[in-house]
């Protein structure tokens, strides 16, 4: 078979311009192979790289959603968050652990032990619950003497406005009272 091919290219290449033909299109030939290849190489990691990202998205969205249902001991909330992001495009299984690796929910097939990594992509997030300070919900940490800032400042000037207008109110009040016991000794005297 492969000696009928090569016979018969012989014969189709025994003429001075088809050699030139077939030497011309060579370069054009490899290049057209090199930018295909290119292009689907670029292609292939933007897709790869589209996936990754993707992945962590959900993997910290679900981190955040599960945040109280983790805290709280809730597993049927975490089944159905669980069970949601499993019903996304392009997500094989989820599962959700706690602190010390125990699944408390899980939804969709999860990578056998011993598979290898590159058949799966696995997203991990940790969950983490919100850091509040519980003596002052309202105020940032400063450090003690440092300036007040933006709102502090602000809070401050409507203190003291509050005060200005308190004081100028009971003066008015005294003034008017004074106004009032001066008509009244006039009328009486």
């Amino acid at each position: 078979m492969i000696a009928h091919l090569s016979e018969r290219l012989r014969e189709r290449l025994s003429s001075l311009p088809a050699r030139i033909t077939a030497i011309a299109m060579l370069p054009v030939l490899l290049l057209a192979l090199m930018v295909g290849g290119l292009s689907i190489s670029l292609r292939k990691s933007d897709l790869a790289e589209g996936l990754q990202q993707r992945g962590l998205l959900l993997a910290r969205l679900l981190s955040s959603a599960a945040d109280y249902g983790v805290f709280s001991g809730n597993r049927a909330a975490l089944q159905t968050l669980a069970e949601s992001v499993a019903r996304e495009q392009a997500v094989a299984g989820v599962q959700i652990l706690d602190r010390d690796n125990q699944v408390l929910a899980t939804a969709g097939t999860a990578p056998p032990p011993g598979e290898p990594e590159r058949a799966w992509r696995v997203f991990q997030e940790p969950i983490r619950s919100p850091q509040l300070a519980v003596d002052d919900v309202d105020a940032p940490a400063r450090a003690p003497g440092s300036a007040p800032q933006g709102s502090e400042r602000v809070n401050g000037l409507a203190i003291i406005g509050t005060f200005a207008l308190l004081a100028l109110a009971l003066w008015l009040l005294r003034r008017a009272g004074r106004r009032e016991q001066v008509a009244a000794t006039e009328q009486a005297g």
